[in-house]
């Protein structure tokens, strides 16, 4: 009975899932901040749904902080703090050579160049920076994540690096692209 409660509730935490995903598609394309709520709403219930056991909890994690961050980007929300919680509490879940990681890495430092360029706090852009570094070399040549990762997201990080006067020589250095080529 065990086994077919935990089928049941997994059932349960795909449809609520997919019904998410269903209702940030929606908020994507229309910016109609009831779709967001809603995706909010779903994900939060998986997300109540998953201990941190389950095998699925660091993806309920990403997904209930994605929708809020474009929320934030978008400005229907107004906190960033619980995003990038959200997001560092995925990236733990996710260790060395987790082929998450990458895109874990990705995310999270996407989520603290938004909140470096609303508040301009300068520890925001030296952890996006530490991040970026990890996560070039984890990305292969031609692939989306390595173009997007070694593109602007970098080059933002870079530029907000320059404008900190306490930031290492070697953290810009190592975040250049000629670094890692």
């Amino acid at each position: 009975m065990e086994g077919h409660l935990q089928s049941l509730v997994d059932c349960e935490i795909t449809r609520l899932t997919d019904a998410g995903h269903a209702q940030f598609a929606e908020y994507t394309a229309s910016g109609t901040v009831s779709h967001l709520n809603a995706a909010v709403e779903h994900f939060q219930f998986v997300l109540d749904q998953c201990p941190a056991s389950h095998p699925d909890h660091a993806a309920a994690l990403t997904n209930l902080a994605s929708a809020r961050l474009l929320g934030y980007i978008r400005n229907h929300l107004p906190d960033i703090d619980t995003t990038i919680s959200l997001f560092r509490d995925a990236l733990a879940l996710r260790p060395q050579h987790h082929l998450d990681r990458p895109f874990s890495l990705y995310i999270l430092s996407r989520a603290l160049n938004w909140r470096h360029s609303k508040k301009c706090t300068a520890a925001d852009i030296h952890e996006a920076a530490q991040l970026y570094h990890e996560l070039l070399p984890l990305c292969p040549e031609g692939t989306y994540l390595r173009s997007i990762a070694s593109g602007t997201g970098a080059d933002y990080v870079i530029g907000d690096l320059v404008n900190v006067s306490f930031v290492s020589p070697y953290i810009i250095s190592s975040c250049l692209p000629s670094h890692h080529s």
